[in-house]
């Protein structure tokens, strides 16, 4: 080792030759293997029964959240009485779709970090108090502190996508032009995760709370949190003036942009914000205490 090679470019046992000398041969690394969730667990496969662990649904062989069913149909997308950005009001047509029941829970987004195909959250618990990942007993909560990239490769891991604004309006509208997904009855601690009367983040708890905690806020669908808890991110960029020049069947928002939409508002959220149509965009690399997905 460390010596001249042999004439015939060769060195003793457990040496190469490089570059005339001698030296150690390097072992080749392996590459890591994936590694895979536990059958019944998120993200596992199904039991031989066709069920999952308790919370989670049997899909195409493959463990993960409930879903609810979003017909096909037409519905009226945007808001007379909110920002700019949310007119015209317009006749819209969606095929029809699933969307989770919940907010994706910091467990599921742990199991795909597990799974090697989801990053660390970009804000933990460690950053501050009001991020979910790292906490002591916030497994059921809504994730937060990713961005949309982050959110864009856990659905693909689950085999899913991120909905598109259209998608996400109906699931929490409905069909009859409700301005909550509950009704017109304005938003309170009784339907959803938000500030409360007082002021106080979470309806007094001064963070998130498990996901389907409130079901009388519930969808016309099913869906639970669909306002409140945590924003959501969708698949579309954001554009002021969208709905001037929106297709009327499937929209799937600009072809380009700088920042994307997320819905739903938050619980550090109240009022206006709290509505289904409302929109509000950032550049898809933020993350924060109020933003998760679904």
């Amino acid at each position: 080792r460390g010596g001249a090679c042999y004439g015939n470019g060769t060195c003793n046992a457990g040496l190469e030759c490089k570059s005339g000398q001698c030296r150690k041969k390097k072992k080749k690394k392996q590459p890591k293997e994936e590694k895979k969730p536990k059958a019944g667990a998120s993200g596992g496969s199904c039991y031989s029964n066709g069920t999952c662990d308790a919370g989670l649904a049997c899909d195409r062989g493959r463990c993960g959240p409930p879903m609810v069913r979003v017909p096909a149909g037409k519905f009226r997308m945007g808001s007379t009485s909110g920002g700019s950005d949310e007119k015209p009001v317009h006749e819209v047509y969606v095929s029809g779709f699933f969307i989770d029941t919940y907010e994706v829970t910091v467990e599921e987004y742990q199991a795909c970090m597990k799974a090697g195909a989801c990053s660390r959250p970009q804000k933990t618990h460690k950053d501050y108090k009001w991020y979910n990942h790292g906490a002591s007993g916030r497994s059921k909560h809504p994730i937060n502190g990713v961005n949309w990239f982050q959110a864009k490769a856990y659905c693909e891991w689950a085999g899913k996508r991120l909905p598109t604004e259209a998608e996400w309006e109906k699931a929490a509208r409905g069909t009859e032009g409700r301005t909550y997904p509950w009704g017109d009855e304005e938003p309170s601690c009784r339907v959803a995760v938000m500030k409360d009367a007082d002021g106080v983040l979470g309806c007094g708890r001064d963070s998130t709370w498990p996901v389907g905690s409130k079901p009388g806020g519930v969808s016309p669908y099913g869906a639970y949190d669909m306002v409140g808890n945590v924003w959501e991110w969708t698949a579309d960029w954001y554009d002021a003036d969208a709905y001037k020049s929106s297709s009327s069947r499937d929209p799937t928002g600009p072809v380009r942009g700088s920042k994307r939409v997320f819905r739903g508002g938050s619980w550090a959220d109240t009022g206006s914000s709290l509505r289904g149509a409302y929109r509000l965009h950032y550049a898809p690399g933020f993350a924060h205490v109020v933003l998760g997905l679904r």
